[in-house]
């Protein structure tokens, strides 16, 4: 109500230098917005509504959209489902009995029934890119310190978090189409914002989005599989990149086909670098 009311009293010259006027958008729980708790679905935290915005929230408020809700996550952010004893589950916009992804799992459910225009969540190992395969929606992991990470469960202790560098959590949009993704990169990567919010975060690399780079049309060099190997892939997941490899051939790029290497044994690496540095104090959360 507070953005509303001050996009309200804007001239048309202000107006017109906020690329996000009015939008609304959702923000997954453990990021800090003024007024609310923010507590990665851990119960003991509730009730201790933080005192100020994350700094990728400021950048939404400066490029003049307007946060509306916060939405659901897993227990501390570590499962593919949404769920957990602080709010509750959050189940796939489209049926009940299905998950919606994790962990920004409520993001990826509001934005693919079409209930909010651009989603704020986070991503470690797929917690934006899962949520939004399965909710049909677009979700992107931007690379380490693109984006300002500082602003998340100010109430519990963030050692686990900034020891976390290996494999780090990063923000990430989650939308209802490319150009919507595209439009929040270059609103909340313009060089006024840039200036601001690389100041609250010192992680952040200070460089304006290339509206030009993003937008050529060149021919990639593009790499898939079908399977894995390990998981057993249903008829329409592989029916899917095949007819998404035919599209990108048409468009003219190259398509690489390969196979994954030892899973099982990839996946006992990313747990121990999940677990590295201070991750492990979250057992103690």
């Amino acid at each position: 109500e507070r953005d509303a009311e001050a996009v309200g009293e804007l001239t048309a010259e202000e107006r017109q230098r906020l690329p996000l006027l009015g939008v609304p958008v959702s923000i997954k729980e453990c990021f800090e917005v003024v007024g609310t708790d923010s507590t990665a679905g851990m119960a003991r935290y509730k009730g201790d509504p933080s005192t100020q915005d994350a700094v990728l929230v400021e950048a939404l408020r400066l490029a003049g959209a307007v946060p509306f809700c916060k939405t659901n996550v897993s227990q501390m952010m570590l499962s593919w489902e949404c769920s957990n004893p602080a709010y509750g589950t959050t189940s796939h916009p489209m049926h009940r009995h299905f998950i919606p992804g994790g962990s920004s799992g409520g993001e990826g459910c509001l934005v693919g029934q079409g209930g909010s225009i651009i989603g704020l969540g986070t991503d470690v190992g797929g917690s934006v890119r899962i949520p939004a395969a399965l909710c049909g929606c677009v979700g992107v992991k931007p690379t380490k310190n693109r984006l300002p990470g500082k602003g998340k469960l100010r109430t519990a202790s963030t050692a686990c978090w900034d020891g976390q560098q290996i494999v780090s959590s990063v923000p990430g949009p989650l939308t209802r189409t490319v150009d919507d993704a595209l439009l929040f990169f270059e609103s909340v990567l313009s060089p006024d914002v840039l200036a601001r919010t690389s100041k609250l975060d010192c992680n952040q690399v200070p460089l304006p989005w290339d509206r030009e780079a993003a937008l050529a049309e060149r021919p990639l060099r593009i790499g898939f599989y079908e399977s894995d190997d390990y998981v057993r892939v249903s008829p329409a997941v592989r029916r899917a990149v095949r007819e998404a490899a035919q599209a990108l051939r048409a468009a003219g790029h190259e398509l690489v086909p390969f196979q994954l290497p030892d899973l099982r044994r990839g996946w006992e690496i990313f747990a121990g670098l999940m677990q590295s540095g201070q991750y492990w104090q979250v057992q103690e959360l």
